[in-house]
């Protein structure tokens, strides 16, 4: 704060009284009046002097400590600090952001930070650097950078537009980037950066990125097994024992007709012929169950009106289906993904809304499918759901949702208790490029 003239005033009174109290303890020199009068007034200006020095020495002590904190807390930062001028120069860096770029810090100076961005970044880092530049950035962005040695490494970059104040800039060396008439206009802010190395974590979320595929790619093959074992039960049933069963039934029915009393074990062949009916009607049903044949000669929405008709046969539900008459052709994979979801959440219905009726509703554009199953029940708290342990509460959603993830689908859960639920399956038409 700047002082006022009574404040100096008051100082330099201060300052002589000391001086004063500490020449009356030196001894005293014998000499004419006007003699000690000046020697006196020399001998006070010298102990001021001296006192003055010592003060300017302990404010020099204390710059210097300073200076030495702000060395150690700039310079010598676990992350790299960078001034940009409005055109992108570098205009101030610390020693741990030249040594990040790998580049001796006089000579960074005055260079364009955009020359150490990798090419495929270099367009969202000037995108990124204009809206700071205009005041609208904010958040930080991880880049490539290119380091003077041929390395590379990630970097998360935190910038921050700070206004320079007035009269700041005419202090600044000539040889300043930002010197010269022509760019007094420019001095008016700079752009602050702190440079984050973060290559480790870059590299290991893609790492966990590609193992997520691999693992998405081997759940994908699981599921297509699956299916494919399926089809071939379904087909082992019905060629063996479809075909046990029926030549079980015609042996059965080849005995010669007796009467009640000359046969006695009539009503043992008649209910054999019962049995074997129902083991027929249950292996027909279970093929049915494992190869829905509609599955793979019908369209989904025939599809789904055939399970409407199958789910109210078995559990008494009445299905409405609306939507879309046509909707296209759609990948095999999906189509029987998308299929086993819907007949999943129909059982749900059937076993927890506590009501006789539910809807499908189809749409579908040139790209994506979507199907939702609602109804008016019982409905639940869905975070209690959905934060379940899989296997202990809610398996068929949890197994819903990460089968329709290996296809690149999503599953929305939308319940209020005592008001219903809807599911919303949302589904690419086709699943080849999700499966590469």
């Amino acid at each position: 704060m700047k002082k006022t003239p009574g404040e100096k005033g008051a100082g330099v009174d201060q300052l002589r009284g000391m001086a004063e109290t500490r020449l009356s303890s030196l001894p005293e020199n014998p000499a004419s009046h006007d003699d000690r009068d000046l020697t006196h007034e020399l001998q006070v200006h010298q102990i001021e002097l001296e006192m003055q020095n010592e003060a300017l020495r302990q404010t020099q002590e204390a710059l210097e400590e300073s200076r030495d904190h702000y060395v150690d807390l700039y310079d010598f930062s676990p992350i790299g600090y960078l001034t940009l001028t409005r055109d992108g120069l570098i205009d101030a860096i610390n020693l741990t952001g030249s040594s990040l770029l790998a580049v001796e810090r006089k000579v960074l100076l005055c260079r364009r930070f955009a020359s150490f961005v990798a090419s495929e970044d270099q367009d969202r880092w000037q995108r990124y650097f204009l809206n700071v530049v205009q005041g609208a950035g904010g958040e930080n962005i991880e880049l490539q950078l290119k380091r003077g040695d041929g390395t590379s490494l990630y970097a998360r970059l935190d910038c921050l537009r700070v206004a320079i104040p007035l009269g700041t800039s005419a202090d600044r060396p000539v040889d300043d980037c930002r010197a010269g008439p022509a760019t007094v206009a420019a001095k008016k802010f700079e752009v602050r950066i702190a440079l984050t190395n973060v290559t480790e974590i870059v590299e290991a979320r893609r790492a966990a990125e590609a193992s997520a595929l691999t693992l998405r790619a081997l759940a994908f093959e699981l599921t297509t097994t699956e299916e494919r074992e399926r089809r071939a039960l379904a087909q082992d049933l019905h060629d063996n024992l479809g075909q046990l069963l029926a030549a079980i039934k015609i042996k059965l029915s080849m005995r010669e007709p007796c009467p009640q009393i000359a046969c006695p074990h009539r009503a043992l062949f008649e209910e054999l012929e019962a049995l074997v009916d129902e083991v027929n009607k249950a292996a027909r049903m279970l093929t049915l169950g494992l190869k829905p044949p509609i599955l793979h000669t019908q369209d989904l929405r025939s599809t789904f009106e055939w399970l409407a008709e199958d789910i109210e046969r078995k559990f008494g539900v009445t299905v409405r289906v609306h939507g879309d008459k046509e909707l296209g052709v759609i990948d095999e994979t999906v189509r029987t993904i998308v299929f086993r979801a819907v007949r999943e959440l129909l059982v749900n219905v059937a076993k927890h809304a506590g009501v006789a009726a539910a809807d499908i509703t189809c749409l579908a554009d040139e790209q994506r499918l979507t199907v939702a199953v609602s109804d008016l029940g019982s409905g639940f708290v869905r975070e209690t759901v959905e934060q379940a342990v899989p296997g202990i509460h809610g398996f068929g959603l949890h197994s819903t949702r990460e089968r329709l993830s290996l296809i690149g689908g999503q599953m929305e859960v939308d319940s209020i208790p005592g008001e219903g639920t809807m599911v919303t399956l949302s589904v690419p038409l086709r699943s080849s490029e999700k499966t590469q």
